[in-house]
């Protein structure tokens, strides 16, 4: 009878729980297979597997019969959460602005603009700067929105010039970089907004034809901009590194790199990491290390081969404290065994190991055709709030649920 070699793995603190736990497939004969790689996480409070919190949709209703539309996005500002809302109420398309007080408040409905009237779900995003809310109205039209004086600019300002391409991309998200300025990215071309000059009198900076601009990042003083080849162009993601005080802006053919990934859906700098989310047959987390290429470190399985319905929306994806969030939007007909939700990449603090949790599940019971519309950490009052709306697309073709977490005290 074969000796058998077993192989002991000692665990020297055990918390919460164990996560990716892979097993040796009994490489020899007579050898006992071995736990050969876990990330063991510790129970600290970014860490909450499967949880579902209370709704928090009351006030919110633009959609038809008083209920949610598709949200397009949360911000924060002087102690104030803010949602942009699109919704077809009674025929009518509407977007309405909503404010609740943090810590204690709950939605109310603050101005609405039904003059548009566009049935066509605008582009997701909005910013406050200089006490002004923002956000995308159409696929070229930003509203603009004073806080103080309440006061709505309907189609405050229209990217469908030659400068910005025309009308032929849809306006694609915005970056509040470090200098203070909101840099927006329509299509192939990004450009500042300083707060005086509208952005379409601008002469905004273009990347090569070919390309659509999907994310951009704050890199040091400099800004990652994440694009993917268009449908007659093919190829690869490129990361193209974009310096706003240069002449050229996209300077140099070496500030251009291949990333060797599809489907490249958002970027974020969490520590001093630049992670890259792709969904392609999976959602897979990538670490961009510098030059071509990117490395996949983690990897959420789906298992779905159809790239139109295994989506993720850059407001869906945020960065809080030391941990990659992101909530999934993936199509009815996905493997049984993946469930849509909110999950978090990172760790609770310096030396624990980098884990992936599912950090929040739907409400409803509904795991599949679930499209997670936006979701934001917002601070008020030194506590932090997760913010995230889900929309049920094999449903009664409504909004699943608007929810509301508090994470505690933050110092």
């Amino acid at each position: 009878m074969p000796e058998f070699l077993e192989k002991t793995l000692t665990l020297g603190f055990w918390h919460a729980g164990m996560a990716d736990v892979d097993l040796d497939e009994y490489a020899n004969l007579g050898e006992v297979g071995y736990i050969q790689n876990a990330d063991i996480y510790y129970g600290k409070p970014f860490l909450k597997p499967q949880r579902q919190d209370g709704d928090d949709s009351t006030g919110l209703n633009t959609g038809l019969n008083g209920k949610i539309g598709k949200v397009r996005g949360y911000t924060g500002y002087d102690g104030k959460a803010y949602c942009v809302d699109h919704g077809n109420d009674g025929g009518t398309y509407r977007l309405g602005i909503f404010e609740q007080t943090l810590i204690s408040g709950s939605w109310s409905s603050i101005d609405d603009d039904t003059a548009i009237n566009d049935s066509t779900e605008p582009p997701g995003g909005c910013w406050v700067q200089d006490g002004y809310l923002y956000y995308f109205a159409t696929a070229t039209k930003i509203n603009q929105y004073n806080i103080s004086t309440d006061t709505l600019t309907s189609s405050w300002d229209n990217l469908s010039v030659a400068a910005w391409g025309s009308a032929t991309d849809d306006i694609g998200g915005y970056l509040q970089h470090t200098d203070g300025a909101t840099y927006i990215f329509k299509g192939r071309y990004i450009g500042p907004y300083d707060g005086t000059t509208k952005p379409s009198l601008i002469t905004p900076i273009d990347l090569p034809s070919g390309y659509i601009i999907a994310d951009a990042v704050s890199y040091g003083n400099k800004i990652l901009v994440l694009a993917n080849p268009d449908s007659s162009f093919g190829g690869t993601a490129r990361l193209f590194l974009y310096d706003p005080y240069a002449p050229l802006g996209i300077y140099t053919f070496e500030d251009v790199f291949d990333l060797k990934i599809f489907n490249a859906k958002a970027v974020r700098v969490v520590g001093n990491r630049v992670l890259i989310i792709s969904a392609h047959n999976d959602y897979i987390i990538n670490e961009w290390v510098g030059g071509d290429g990117a490395e996949p470190v983690k990897r959420l399985e789906v298992g779905y081969y159809d790239a139109d319905e295994l989506d993720l929306r850059r407001e869906s994806v945020d960065v809080f404290r030391t941990s990659l969030f992101f909530s999934t939007s993936a199509s009815a007909s996905v493997s049984s065994d993946f469930s849509n939700g909110t999950y978090a990449y990172g760790f609770a603090d310096k030396g624990d190991p980098w884990s992936l949790q599912n950090y929040w599940i739907p409400g409803g019971g509904d795991l599949t055709g679930i499209d997670h519309k936006a979701m934001k950490w917002v601070m008020g009052g030194g506590i932090a709030y997760m913010f995230r709306t889900s929309y049920d697309t094999d449903g009664a073709g409504e909004a699943d649920g608007a929810n509301k977490e508090a994470e505690g005290v933050v110092n």
